[in-house]
């Protein structure tokens, strides 16, 4: 007996019309169906399961050796993929149930679920967060790492950062020289405290950060960043302070294992939406 398994390609990869550059903005917009639409065409790898079980538990509670996850894959690939479900399953748990996890996913519900993607560069990184969280922080200073903890302490949080290196390129390229060093050297103290507010305080311990590794970021950009970084030292010393402190006490996660085939598997789960198997008799 042989078979021959058929897909059926999805209706977005027929028309045209499918995106498969996800972007962590379209995260609150996001209704319920879009939701379920996303997660269909979704593959569960076993870094996106991991980042989910550890991430989700912490926020329901359990003792974790940290709160902040730092997704770091050099082909660029899962990291926004993993945010925008764990954004998702925040908003609608009962989603869990499409992913098909090896057992159920820790019931931890956050009251409070900010994101922010660098692509955004019309918006200060602390001011958009701390909307998100229900402050206003003002635009001409970073908050400290107390008054990150203020508005965390004893509550239930998920926050995704995605694309910072890009963010803080940009925020550094703004008007004179000076102007633009200050506001990425501002935007550089406000993440580094608001790391250490969720790493350093108890009274943060359901607050959850899933960060992308800004060192891949550089990677993947190596030419362009690098001529920037080489004409502006202060920059490049900025990137690394965020770097080195978002890497204190993170955990990291490839959200992508290239050795087990997820890749394929990510493609092919894009591409096609049902499988259909054909069994042909050998004569």
């Amino acid at each position: 007996m042989k078979t021959l398994a058929s897909c059926v390609p999805r209706r977005a990869v027929l028309d045209g019309t499918a995106d498969f550059v996800v972007n962590l903005a379209d995260l609150p917009r996001l209704d319920e169906t879009e939701a379920r639409e996303f997660l269909d065409s979704n593959v569960l790898t076993s870094g996106m399961e991991l980042l989910l079980r550890q991430a989700f538990a912490r926020m329901g509670g359990e003792k974790s050796s940290s709160g902040i996850y730092k997704l770091s894959e050099s082909m660029g690939g899962g990291k926004t993929q993993s945010m925008i479900v764990a954004g998702i399953l925040a908003r609608y748990p009962k989603l869990a149930d499409m992913m098909g996890f090896h057992s159920a996913l820790p019931k931890g519900k956050p009251e409070l679920v900010a994101s922010f993607t660098g692509r955004s560069t019309d918006q200060k990184v602390w001011v958009s967060i701390g909307k998100q969280l229900g402050v206003d922080f003002p635009s001409d200073r970073a908050p400290s790492e107390t008054e990150w903890r203020d508005v965390l302490k004893n509550r239930t949080a998920l926050i995704l950062l995605d694309e910072l290196a890009f963010y803080l390129v940009h925020a550094a390229s703004q008007g004179k020289k000076e102007d633009g060093t200050r506001a990425a050297t501002l935007a550089g103290i406000a993440l580094t405290t608001l790391f250490g507010a969720v790493r350093d305080y108890k009274e943060c311990g359901r607050c959850v950060i899933v960060i992308a590794d800004l060192q891949k970021d550089w990677e993947q950009g190596a030419d362009e960043l690098g001529k920037i970084l080489r004409s502006n030292e202060t920059l490049g010393g900025t990137m690394q302070s965020v770097n080195n402190e978002m890497s204190k006490g993170a955990q990291s996660i490839a959200p992508v294992d290239n050795q087990r085939d997820e890749l394929y598997a990510i493609l092919r789960k894009r591409l096609f939406k049902l499988s259909i198997t054909h069994i042909l008799r050998a004569e």
